[in-house]
């Protein structure tokens, strides 16, 4: 429970300029909403296309983890591990993934 609200708290964190930004542009309010409709949709859309990957967080801890389609890519590491990495489209998604693996679809142990 611990590391959910610290992960919920930095969110919050670095949402909170969007935030703030987005009240000050009253003028572009339907722009603002139109635009984080979108961006909604869009991550909606590649979530859904998405699935789970096993990869390694060093040594014997195995995690099934969510991969949205384009976002985030499995890669074999020089040690011979699976791993995923988070693409450079995935960066501006970032916020939604984090949040999508806290509430939606969570990162779970694997059996390998």
């Amino acid at each position: 429970m611990g590391d959910f609200v610290e992960s919920f708290l930095f969110v919050c964190a670095l949402a909170m300029p969007l935030l703030v930004l987005s009240l000050l542009i009253r003028r572009f309010r339907k722009v603002d909403v139109s635009l984080l409709i979108l961006y909604l949709g869009i991550y909606l859309g590649l979530s859904l296309a998405g699935d789970f990957v096993v990869g390694n967080h060093g040594g014997s801890d195995w995690r099934r983890q969510w991969c949205p389609k384009f976002l985030v890519e499995e890669y074999v590491s020089f040690s011979g591990r699976t791993k995923t990495s988070i693409t450079t489209i995935g960066a501006l998604f970032w916020p939604c993934l984090v949040l999508d693996r806290l509430i939606w679809h969570r990162t779970m142990e694997a059996d390998v």
